[in-house]
C-alpha cells in the first residue's frame, strides 16, 4: 500500500489490509507493509489497529538529517501557531534539490489537513531564538509559503 495517512486509512477502513492478508494468503505478495505519510500518532494508532503489518517504509532524507533539523523540533514547541516548522523545513529541501520534481504540494496540502500553514506564521521570531545556527527559520517559512501556497 502507497502514501498511507490517517485520512486514507479512515476512509478505507479495514478494506485494504483485509485485501493485503488475502494477496499473502494467496502467495501473490511476501509481506504486509506500507508507505507512510503522517503523524507518529496516526502510524501507532494503524500498528496497534493492524498488527499483522510487517513492516512500514518512512521518508527519511539522511542528507538533511543533522543537528539542524534536531534543532528545529525546538522551533514548533515555541511557536505560538503550532507551525510544524522542522517538516516544512524538511519538505522545502527536499523539494528543492529534486528541481521541483516532487510531490512537495500533495505532501504540503496532506500537513496543512491537521496543521497551520506557514503562511500563519506572525514572525515573532521566537523560533531563531531556540536554535544553535545561524539559520533564520523565518526565511525558511517564507519561502515555503512562496513554494507551496499559491
Amino acid at each position: 500500500m502507497t502514501f498511507l495517512n490517517e485520512e486514507l486509512y479512515n476512509k478505507m477502513g479495514n478494506v485494504g489490509f483485509e485485501f493485503l492478508q488475502d494477496m499473502k494468503k494467496a502467495g501473490k505478495t511476501k509481506h504486509i507493509g506500507f508507505s507512510f505519510h503522517d503523524s507518529s500518532e496516526v502510524l501507532d494508532r494503524i500498528l496497534t489497529e493492524h498488527p499483522e503489518v510487517e513492516y512500514v517504509q518512512l521518508q527519511l532524507n539522511y542528507i538533511d538529517w543533522t543537528s539542524d533539523f534536531v534543532q528545529s523540533g525546538k522551533c514548533y514547541e515555541v511557536c505560538p501557531q503550532n507551525i510544524p516548522i522542522s517538516t516544512y523545513m524538511k519538505l522545502y529541501n527536499e523539494h528543492y534539490k529534486m528541481d521541483c520534481y516532487t510531490n512537495g504540494m500533495v505532501y504540503y496540502n496532506n500537513i496543512t489537513a491537521k496543521h497551520p500553514k506557514a503562511s500563519a506564521c506572525i514572525k515573532c521570531g521566537k523560533c531563531n531564538q531556540v536554535i544553535d545556527n545561524k539559520k533564520n527559520i523565518m526565511e525558511y517559512i517564507e519561502k515555503c509559503v512562496k513554494s507551496f501556497e499559491f
